[in-house]
């Protein structure tokens, strides 16, 4: 039986369903944005870096978040993840995007590693 009450996290900012708007593609709209354009990871031409509102926030799925929703694992949970075995976790929505790197993703409540270029 599951309790019924109030969740012990507020709403997402983003309704699940919204889509989330594209990144400016040239630097003046970027700037205009109030953005950051440079590069990163591992290609060396810049892209606009947005930060995102909801950073910080708990979220179960990544659709919750402006950019993704990324769980923290202990040394041991990453190996299981690597491992191919499911963990079910929150996670909290990730500063800015796009992001670069093996993250450790949310999705339905369920944590993929995921390495992003």
């Amino acid at each position: 039986m599951v309790a019924v009450g109030h969740p012990l996290y507020d709403k997402p900012v983003r309704d699940c369903s919204a889509p989330v708007g594209p990144l400016p593609k040239s630097e003046s709209s970027c700037v205009a944005a109030g953005d950051r354009w440079k590069p990163i990871g591992i290609f060396p031409a810049p892209v606009c870096r947005m930060p995102a509102a909801a950073a910080g926030r708990i979220c179960g799925d990544a659709d919750e978040c402006e950019s993704t929703c990324l769980a923290t694992l202990n040394p041991a949970q990453i190996g299981r993840v690597q491992h191919g075995e499911s963990i079910r976790a929150l996670g909290r929505c990730a500063p800015a995007r796009p992001l670069v790197g093996c993250l450790a993703i949310v999705r339905q409540g369920v944590v993929d590693a995921i390495c992003l270029d």
